[in-house]
């Protein structure tokens, strides 16, 4: 009986370490439809380990910003294959609530009934890389960098590398580690971490890949830092190309590749390009918000800024305005980016109001 036990499990383990390379690499490469195939093929052909492949599927439907088929998903493993997958089902249900901008409840789908006090990763007990990088970006939504890090580092070293198990998750949080180090004013490191991070994509998923693209996305904002103008405009703009030719205009990668370009057109100077890039990007993002959220509330913070290098300060006004109240029960009043927002808001406040194009 042992012996069958320990057979099962070694067997268990292995389809999943080869199912899920197989699962991911489709829509990984950007071949959404392939992708679909295989997770149908996958169902039918491994009942046994139905439960994994539930759960790559709602990886690939958030993703996809088709969030009511993850949640689906999510709710249909939780139901009927939650014994055969722990607690992979709660990471996934956090995975989906950071997507979907509601960090206070992904970090509490993390934490779960662990009395971690915030302060040190280090001893924190947390053995999924895929929690792991949602709590780093939790904290980086909250503007605490140096948290972000410490907990996008330990998935780093747990990924071990692109072409590992957790390959997607190294890259991603190489990214996020870049931006942290952007935010820190590290700009070497930054860009350290999202070339790696691209390097590192493109030969496991090809140049044209969904995490290729997103840490060319990264290197963009880091370029931006770094005042290498021409090489941010054609980082970014193949990033934006390429998102809106494969998921399409209304999907939350889309916009922020618009945010994106507009930072770099005030970076130019150029600010009534970068304020009509913005309200494409404002735009985007109100008609897929599922309803007032931490992401949009976010968008609303970079778009107050653009606005106001713009002159036009009664839409700052506006933007802070709408996103603060937001922001509060997401990052808690205590986040160091809603004390930044609010300090820049009450200076905001003191300039003469100017509405239009500068």
């Amino acid at each position: 009986m042992k012996t069958g036990l320990i057979i099962l499990f070694c067997v268990s383990a292995m389809a999943q370490g080869i199912g899920r390379s197989e699962a991911w690499r489709p829509w990984l490469e950007g071949r959404f439809s392939d992708a679909e195939q295989n997770f149908a093929q996958m169902r039918r052909a491994s009942p046994v380990f139905e439960s994994s492949v539930v759960l790559w599927q709602a990886d690939y439907e958030i993703e996809r910003a088709r969030y009511s088929r993850a949640a689906s998903l999510i709710d249909f493993g939780k139901r009927r294959l939650e014994w055969q997958s722990a607690n992979r089902f709660q990471g996934r249900q956090a995975k989906l609530l950071l997507a979907v901008g509601q960090f206070a409840e992904a970090q509490k789908a993390v934490l779960g009934k662990s009395k971690w006090d915030g302060n040190d990763v280090g001893r924190l007990r947390l053995d999924s890389v895929i929690d792991l990088v949602t709590l780093g970006e939790v904290a980086l939504a909250k503007g605490d960098l140096e948290g972000a890090i410490a907990a996008l580092e330990k998935a780093r070293r747990m990924s071990g590398k692109a072409s590992s198990l957790y390959g997607p998750e190294w890259v991603r949080a190489n990214d996020d580690i870049a931006i942290a180090d952007l935010g820190l004013g590290s700009l070497q490191a930054a860009s350290e971490a999202a070339s790696a991070a691209l390097s590192a994509a493109a030969h496991e998923w090809g140049t044209g890949s969904i995490p290729a693209m997103d840490s060319l996305d990264a290197l963009g904002l880091v370029q931006i830092s770094q005042g290498a103008f021409p090489s941010a405009e054609e980082s970014l703009a193949r990033a934006l190309a390429w998102r809106e030719g494969t998921y399409g205009t209304y999907h939350p990668k889309t916009a922020d590749s618009y945010i994106h370009t507009a930072l770099l057109c005030c970076a130019r100077d150029q600010n009534g390009d970068a304020v009509r890039l913005l309200e494409r990007a404002l735009q985007i993002q109100k008609a897929i918000s599922i309803g007032p959220n931490g992401r949009w509330a976010l968008a609303l913070l970079t778009g107050a800024e653009i606005y106001a290098k713009a002159g036009q300060i009664r839409e700052a006004d506006s933007c802070y305005e709408s996103a603060l109240p937001i922001l509060e029960p997401e990052l808690g009043p205590d986040a160091p980016r809603l004390k930044a927002a609010r300090q820049r808001y009450n200076e905001l406040r003191g300039m003469p109001k100017q509405s239009g194009p500068n």
